[in-house]
């Protein structure tokens, strides 16, 4: 476990403001997630489900684009 002082130190820790709810940002996020939401109602799978065959599927396009090394 990490020490109280070492956790607010570290800048991946760091607390930051919520998007404001007049960004286009906040609607791209919420607009994403509505997305989201219909596909695991569709498919019958969690967030968390999606989310990481979201993030398999473009690791796959782009070492398929990148090409072999």
């Amino acid at each position: 476990m990490f020490p109280e002082t070492a956790l607010s130190m570290s800048p991946l820790f760091e607390k930051k403001k919520p998007q404001s709810k007049n960004t286009y940002s906040f609607y791209l996020a919420e607009e994403l997630m509505k997305e989201i939401d219909k596909i695991c109602r569709q498919f019958k799978l969690s967030r968390s489900e999606v989310l990481e065959k979201l993030a398999q599927e473009g690791l796959h396009r782009h070492l398929k684009e990148k090409g072999p090394d």
